[in-house]
């Protein structure tokens, strides 16, 4: 013996899917660490939106890492999309749907909940088809609960809906700056109305009048002054584009999505969702 250790070398075959998985967990825990990658991020990026097939995905369940499961959602967009003939991953882009233009799924880690979410009437083209006399935003809730009754699905038990409304604050081509959450249930069509299109700063008396209506129907109207001179009136812009968009989210338990993947009908259940939803606000 002198003293030297015995040192074997193993060599391993790693496939796409194995480094992939390695790249994609490491930048998760480089996140956790409160750091980041610009290079192994753009890498993870350009894979996911590009090649998503090659990244290694399993169905979804509770016992899954939210790295897996926020993985097999943009898998899950993406087949939705390819029926279609759209390969955008980053949400479930609509087509010939006036009041709306996409759907997006995400995953709730606090209450493992599978969510489903569209915001029709997002800018004031949109509005203009979705706000008439007949929109009503209890009638929508009543109507969405008695409607989806398929893929077992029972209100409250393994599923829930949540719906609000708020003032979208853009600038250029309709982006938007921020948002406030509107506090009451409100004729949504006479706000609309009422403060929905262009602003510019140059109007005084407009301007000042604008913002006074708003301070009305947000919650918290301290706040909202505060937003309102930071994004705009202290800013270099030299109007604001208002308008009011409606959020409906449809939160399933994670054991019902389950259920679903295993019995592989996931594609199916969120485009009859999409269908039922996107009907009954054309039926309002």
């Amino acid at each position: 013996m002198d003293g030297t250790p015995n040192i074997t070398t193993e060599f391993k075959s790693l496939n796409w899917q194995e480094l992939l998985n390695i790249s994609i967990s490491l930048e998760q825990f480089i996140k956790k660490l409160k750091y980041s990658n610009i290079f192994l991020t753009e890498f993870n990026s350009f894979i996911e939106e590009s090649y998503p097939k090659l990244l290694p995905t399993s169905k979804i369940t509770a016992h899954l890492s939210l790295e897996r499961i926020e993985r097999r959602i943009k898998q899950i967009e993406k087949e939705i999309n390819l029926d279609n003939f759209d390969d955008n991953s980053n949400f479930i882009k609509l087509k010939n749907c006036n009041f709306a233009e996409r759907f997006k799924i995400s995953f709730n880690q606090d209450d493992k909940k599978i969510s489903l979410t569209v915001w029709p009437g997002d800018n004031n083209t949109q509005g203009n088809f979705l706000y008439t006399e007949n929109f009503n935003l209890k009638n929508l809730k009543e109507n969405l609960k008695n409607n989806l009754n398929i893929h077992n699905l029972i209100f409250e038990k393994n599923y829930d809906i949540l719906i609000y409304q708020y003032i979208k604050f853009a600038h250029i081509m309709g982006k938007g700056v921020y948002w406030e959450d509107i506090k009451d249930e409100k004729n949504i069509l006479e706000i609309y109305k009422e403060i929905k299109g262009i602003t510019k700063k140059c109007d005084t008396e407009k301007w000042g009048k604008l913002k006074l209506i708003i301070s009305e129907y947000v919650g918290d109207k301290e706040k909202f002054s505060e937003n309102f001179e930071k994004h705009f009136e202290e800013s270099n812009r030299s109007y604001v584009n208002i308008n009011v968009g409606t959020c409906i989210s449809l939160s399933f338990d994670i054991s019902h999505i389950e259920k679903i993947e295993n019995e592989n009908n996931t594609k199916r259940f969120f485009k009859d969702i999409i269908a039922l939803i996107i009907d009954t606000i054309e039926k309002l």
